[in-house]
């Protein structure tokens, strides 16, 4: 059976992720990697530039202490590098606002499409659970038929033996199906009443 879902869409539900928040998210991680670059390499070029402001200080300190004529020292001036930091720092901080509103966004999203699919949902667990029913079925009796040929000392021999590892005992609620039958009588889409007696807790 092949079903196809005429669901909503996030993209529909919450326009706004797509249309204003992501797009806008890409384009300040753009211009902040540019930034953090274009930082990188101001640092680079200033790691000489910072040796001869140290020693312009240490000559201040020394023309004190003997008293002579302080230079005139230039007022700290903003840098293109403080601007980049303050920048960038900003730009995480924004980065961070719109990805809350894009969760707060997806949540409500998500809680609106699982209740227009909620039907289709559970008519699919259903009709796995009505499937499995057969299933587990077919295969206890398929058991009982080998189990009783054993017990009488008759070989299987070329009969062939499909009693599958794979579904497991159909007795041992643990094995594939009957546990997957009690999970879906568990959560209301299977009769726990139809559940066969060798599955029931």
């Amino acid at each position: 059976m092949v079903v196809k879902l005429a669901r909503p869409k996030v993209r529909d539900v919450a326009p706004r992720i797509a249309n204003e928040i992501e797009p806008k998210m890409q384009k300040l991680g753009i211009e902040k990697a540019a930034l953090e670059e274009e930082g990188r390499q101001i640092q680079r070029k200033s790691d000489q530039h910072d040796m001869g402001v140290a020693d312009a200080a240490r000559q201040a300190r020394i023309a004190a202490i003997l008293g002579h004529r302080l230079p005139e020292q230039p007022k700290p001036q903003r840098t293109r590098l403080h601007e980049i930091i303050e920048r960038v720092g900003d730009i995480e901080a924004a980065l961070a606002i719109m990805n809350e509103d894009a969760k707060v966004e997806r949540k409500q999203a998500a809680a609106k499409i699982l209740a227009a699919v909620e039907p289709v949902h559970r008519r699919l667990a259903e009709t796995l659970g009505d499937a499995l029913l057969k299933l587990q079925a077919a295969n206890m009796a398929l058991w009982r038929f080998y189990n009783d040929l054993d017990g009488d000392g008759v070989n299987i021999g070329r009969l062939g033996d499909f009693r599958s590892t794979r579904l497991g005992n159909p007795q041992d609620q643990y094995s594939a199906v009957p546990a997957l039958l009690c999970e879906l009588a568990g959560a209301g889409f299977v009769s726990k009443s139809q559940l066969p007696a060798e599955v029931r807790p």
